[in-house]
This record gives structure tokens, C-alpha cells and sequence, in this order.
């Protein structure tokens, strides 16, 4: 008897909580997140798990690829995402990426309804690339008997899910 009469009483207590005119959000739906770099900027290569949400400059937090964002607005409603990932390999560790440009745009939410967006980062302009070609001879790494570091090389046929685009990889491990 106490248990229905306990159930009730909670019951009522939450009824006044939900009030009629109450804010129904738009829901943005985010995709995977790309890197469009441009030529000399290296591959589209990228591992963005996270980004930083606004709508209007108000942040909305921090979300997963393939999340779906409420937004308490509706109309044309300025999306800004700011790519994150994290630090030292931990998810419980997030840093906004510093060489990825602010992806932006304007979209039509509509309350209760889902708005898919795709969005692609670039680079920051004016950032300088060097890019490692290590199939070439002339590695600008100075080898000396004395380092206390390795120089060890991987090739596509004997490590195909460590290489990235070009064939081939390299790595410095501790000696």
C-alpha cells in the first residue's frame, strides 16, 4: 500500500514540471567529420572524434561524430563546429585541434524536426606542411651512432592498417 500511495505522490510532484509552451528544440544531426586539405597540405586522413558545438556563439558542449545536438531555436540559426580530439589517446581528455579552421554554417532548424549537417574542416591559412617523403633517399633526419633514438620504417605490403596514403611510414622510437 505504501508503494502506490509513494509512486502517486511522485508522480504529482513531476506533473508541474512540464508546462504547456515549453521550448520543443530542433535537432541537429552530425555525420562523420571530414578534412578537405588543400594541394601540399598532406591526405584527408583524419581521426576528428569530437567537436566543440555553438548555435548563435552559444556553446552547446562537446559531441561525438554521429551525435544528435537539441538546439533551443529555430529559423536560420548560425552552426559553428570546432573540431576536438584527444589528447594522449584518452577520451576523458579533450583539446580542440589547433591547426583546423572553425567550420561554419547557417541552417534551417525547425522545432522537432532533424537537420542533418556534413561538415568538413580545412587547415588554418598561411600554415607552413612539411611533408615527409619517406620512399626518398634523402630522409632530413641526421643518423649519428650516438642518438639515443631509432629510426625504424614500415611499408604498406607488411603493415597495410598502420600505413597511411604513400606507401610507406617511419617512425622514431627510443633507442
Amino acid at each position: 500500500m505504501v508503494r502506490p500511495v509513494l509512486f502517486g505522490s511522485m508522480l504529482l510532484l513531476c506533473v508541474p514540471a512540464c508546462k504547456e509552451g515549453d521550448k520543443v528544440p530542433g535537432y541537429v544531426d552530425l555525420s562523420t567529420f571530414t578534412v578537405q586539405p588543400d594541394p601540399g597540405e598532406g591526405s584527408s586522413s583524419s581521426n576528428i572524434p569530437h567537436a566543440w558545438a555553438y548555435a548563435q556563439d552559444q556553446l552547446l558542449g562537446v559531441w561525438e561524430a554521429g551525435s544528435e545536438i537539441p538546439v533551443l531555436a529555430a529559423g536560420n540559426v548560425q552552426l559553428k563546429l570546432i573540431a576536438g580530439v584527444e589528447r594522449n589517446g584518452s577520451s576523458a581528455d579533450l583539446v580542440q585541434y589547433p591547426f583546423y579552421d572553425t567550420w561554419s554554417s547557417t541552417i534551417n532548424l525547425v522545432p522537432g524536426q532533424r537537420t542533418s549537417v556534413q561538415p568538413t574542416f580545412e587547415y588554418y591559412p598561411d600554415l607552413s606542411f612539411w611533408i615527409a617523403d619517406f620512399t626518398d633517399i634523402e630522409i632530413p633526419f641526421t643518423f649519428d651512432v650516438e642518438s639515443d633514438t631509432d629510426m625504424i620504417h614500415w611499408d604498406a605490403a607488411s603493415h597495410p592498417d598502420d600505413v597511411m596514403p604513400g606507401g610507406k611510414r617511419s617512425g622514431l622510437l627510443p633507442g
